[in-house]
């Protein structure tokens, strides 16, 4: 059994394979490639969730489960509010192959996603980027859909100035100073009026986002908030204004605060025009035109962490990265 640590999988994620793997397998979503809707465990008086993801795929053979945790009141000393390991199971023997620290993989797949969905459904021309956040998942956000639209600005807002700092540094260095032209918005509404695609990737309990501020030709991707039905960073009137595409019918049906609380004044839930997997098998239409809005909201599935570890092992096996364990011993 191969051990990924954190320190590993630095060296091992690769955003362009990760990207087709993920169109790929969300492609084949449901077909021969399958995630089970997550059955949450909250415990009285733990403000914790325990998220046991699951997914496979019949063609890399793999099974994977992922058991994340998201534990909010872990900010408050300083700790990742969200912990996770990924077990890799051969489908062919039922062995575990390797465990993963989940925190990168489950970072760069979640903006490997986006960058699909934003391939699928945003505008051809479109060249800004908003970010609502400024932290990691906001750098893997502008390096992914950087590979599917030619970006020219990216517009960054974050509550924290050494995060925006952070984020602008960091992208210099990953792309060699050849940089889109940065600029730091006073506020999330400046973020959304100033883009053409938008990305929400804070855990925002409350909307961050208000529909009000969307335009004609706008995209959103909606990815940061916790799979909880009580937490959401955009309000109805995004929704409401929207074509909304999700990820996955049943894990956003059940653990999107952003779907479950955009209820209209007659308490109906919006509609949901397909999943991506149906956009990108061409079974339902993606944009239809330029001025249409279209909102991509994902919680995240097991499936998605299947295909980017079928990416990671191919590379850790090819470079000899990983510590091998007699787990039987």
């Amino acid at each position: 059994m191969l051990i990924l640590s954190r320190s590993d999988l630095q060296r091992l994620t690769d955003i362009d394979a990760t990207r087709t793997a993920l169109r790929d397998v969300l492609s084949r979503q449901g077909q021969d490639a399958y995630t089970v809707t997550p059955n949450v465990l909250r415990l009285e008086g733990d403000d914790a969730a325990y998220i046991p993801m699951l997914g496979a795929d019949l063609r890399s053979n793999l099974v994977t489960s992922k058991t994340l945790t998201d534990r909010p009141s872990n900010a408050r000393n300083g700790r990742p509010s969200q912990v996770s390991a990924i077990t890799v199971i051969d489908r062919e023997s039922g062995f575990i192959k390797a465990i993963l620290h989940g925190e990168i993989p489950t970072r760069i797949r979640t903006a490997g996603v986006s960058a699909v969905a934003t391939d699928a459904l945003a505008k051809e021309n479109a060249s800004r980027l908003g970010l609502v956040g400024a932290g990691a998942l906001a750098i893997e956000h502008a390096r992914a859909i950087q590979r599917v639209r030619p970006l020219e600005i990216i517009t960054v807002w974050s509550r924290t100035k050494a995060s925006v700092d952070n984020f602008r540094s960091t992208l210099e260095s990953l792309w060699d100073g050849v940089v889109p032209t940065i600029t730091v918005a006073s506020s999330p509404e400046e973020v959304v009026r100033e883009s053409d695609i938008v990305c929400t990737l804070t855990p925002s309990v409350t909307p961050i986002v208000r529909g009000a501020w969307l335009s004609t030709g706008h995209h959103l991707n909606v990815v940061g908030a916790r799979p909880r039905p009580t937490d959401r960073e955009v309000d109805a009137e995004a929704f409401r204004r929207s074509r909304v595409y999700i990820d996955h019918y049943e894990t956003v049906t059940h653990e999107s605060g952003d779907y479950l609380l955009a209820t209209a004044d007659d308490g109906s839930l919006p509609e949901i025009v397909a999943e991506l997997s149906s956009v990108l098998r061409g079974e339902a239409p993606g944009r239809l035109d330029d001025q249409e809005i279209t909102l991509y909201n994902s919680v995240g599935t097991g499936l998605q962490d299947t295909a980017i570890v079928d990416v990671i092992l191919r590379a850790a096996i090819a470079a000899n990265i990983g510590t091998e364990v007699a787990l039987d011993a």
